[in-house]
């Protein structure tokens, strides 16, 4: 569907700027896990891709999120190429620590911090 990496990274732009429109349901049943699925494919598109991920997790609770998007993403924490993977993560901090349960606190936001 895209031509070059440009291309899709120009798309993912857009998309972060015009996610809130869709729906809940939308957000949380295709394109969260459609970006997720992204990440996993290709880490490069990640740092601008885990920004999307928590803006469309916005309208999820805190369970929602904590046990079905987090999750899937957390192995993100331990990829060190490309290094704005890291700096993604230390931008949503806030996000994080109000939509992860603080059980799992420690265990998902520690090593972010701790890199």
């Amino acid at each position: 569907i895209f031509e070059n990496p440009k291309e899709r990274f120009d798309f993912y732009k857009q998309l972060g700027k015009q996610i809130n429109l869709f729906s809940k349901n939308m957000k949380k049943t295709i394109i969260i896990p459609l970006l997720i699925k992204e990440c996993k494919e290709c880490t490069k598109f990640a740092p601008i891709l885990i920004g999307i991920i928590f803006e469309a997790s916005k309208t999820l609770t805190i369970e929602e999120f904590t046990e079905k998007v987090f999750p899937e993403i957390n192995f993100l924490v331990k990829i060190n190429e490309p290094p704005e993977i890291l700096f993604a993560f230390l931008h949503g901090i806030d996000f994080l620590f109000m939509n992860i349960s603080e059980q799992k606190q420690v265990e998902y936001i520690l090593p972010i911090l701790n890199l």
